[in-house]
């Protein structure tokens, strides 16, 4: 079993989540696909691949369940939700490809410029999140004009 998924695992069991069949294959899922978000009606088509019977309002339950846990990060691309497993367990950000979704990872937190510009303020929360174009999509973007 992979490091992720323990952790995964570990923090359902800690959140009294009670890791069921369609549960493990949903994270599976979910770490298959961990450098891009996916779509909640995606992933239900995946997730009836495996659970034919298994209701969109299952899915969108677990996800919301999983989500409320913190151990997934929500992201609105185009009006859709979209989710994805969290990466890391620590504080960190990303930049998405709004054409192929793939994340990745930002290794620098951005908050002591900002702080600088709000003396006395308290931060108790933030989220930075950079959208565009990847390398790959961004030269067939060029190709194509």
């Amino acid at each position: 079993m992979n490091h992720l998924k323990q952790q995964v695992l570990n923090k359902m069991k800690q959140n009294q989540l009670k890791i069921t069949k369609q549960r493990e294959v949903l994270i599976d899922l979910l770490i298959k696909h961990r450098d891009t978000y996916l779509d909640i009606t995606k992933i239900d088509q995946l997730m009836r691949q495996t659970f034919p019977s298994m209701s969109y309002n299952t899915v969108y339950r677990n996800l919301k369940q999983l989500e409320e846990a913190g151990l997934l990060e929500q992201n609105n691309q185009m009006g859709h939700a979209m989710v994805k497993v969290i990466c890391e367990f620590d504080h960190h950000h990303h930049f998405i490809c709004q054409n192929c979704g793939i994340v990745t990872e930002l290794k620098e937190c951005p908050m002591s410029i900002y702080q600088s510009q709000i003396p006395g303020a308290k931060i108790l929360s933030h989220q930075f999140v950079l959208e565009g174009l990847c390398k790959n999509c961004s030269n067939c973007k060029s190709k194509e004009n």
